[in-house]
């Protein structure tokens, strides 16, 4: 990889404070008088900063980052769906936390391993995240509010897994393989960015 790339991915991943700030700059409006969404948007936000943090540690440290990637996959997976469910209550929410955690010890033990892709697990918590965020943007009198945050999330995960998809049936690397990744990290800036401004309005409204 050259430098070109590191510089879009530490600035793709840098994004990931600019929500968590806008938290942290109104702390009384959400975490004194909390809003049962917005506590589970922060939860998504904070959770995607330390588990960056620490793909970068591993990274760095161990040359392999996918420890924490697991991690990620199964945390932000219960996380957006306590956000979808705090929109419309489901139905089988713990079947569907029950899923995840399956899925994800699949993937450390048989599927894959702890230091390789989280495919399976990725693939399948994905597709129930896309699968409820076309279910809750189909609803009738969803607020403005709720329909941009579940685009975001829709937009995001759908752009990842056709990411993870790629390169699962991927032979070898090309140069499709780095324009795939640039556009992956620009989703993640935008999605961060949308978050960031979905906060901001709601803190000044």
């Amino acid at each position: 990889m050259n430098s070109f790339f590191y510089i879009v991915y530490y600035v793709s991943i840098s994004t990931g404070v600019i929500p968590l700030g806008m938290f942290l700059i109104k702390f009384k409006e959400y975490f004194i008088r909390p809003n049962e969404l917005f506590k589970h948007i922060f939860q998504f936000t904070l959770i995607r900063v330390l588990t960056d943090v620490a793909i970068v540690i591993l990274a760095l440290t161990l040359k392999n980052s996918y420890p924490s990637v697991h991690i990620s996959v199964l945390i932000t997976y219960i996380i957006v769906l306590k956000i979808i469910n705090s929109i419309q209550p489901l139905r089988y929410l713990s079947v569907l936390y029950l899923l995840g955690i399956i899925v994800f010890i699949s993937d450390l033990f048989f599927t894959s391993s702890l230091f390789k892709p989280c495919l399976f697990s990725s693939f399948i918590t994905f597709s129930v995240i896309i699968t409820l965020s076309i279910r809750i943007l189909n609803l009738e009198n969803i607020s403005e509010e709720v329909d941009k945050l579940i685009s975001a999330i829709f937009i995001l995960y759908l752009v990842i897994l056709g990411y993870y998809l790629f390169l699962g049936f991927l032979i070898q690397k090309t140069q499709v393989t780095n324009l795939a990744t640039y556009i992956v990290l620009i989703f993640n800036m935008l999605f961060n960015i949308t978050l960031a401004k979905i906060i901001w309005v709601r803190r000044t409204s």
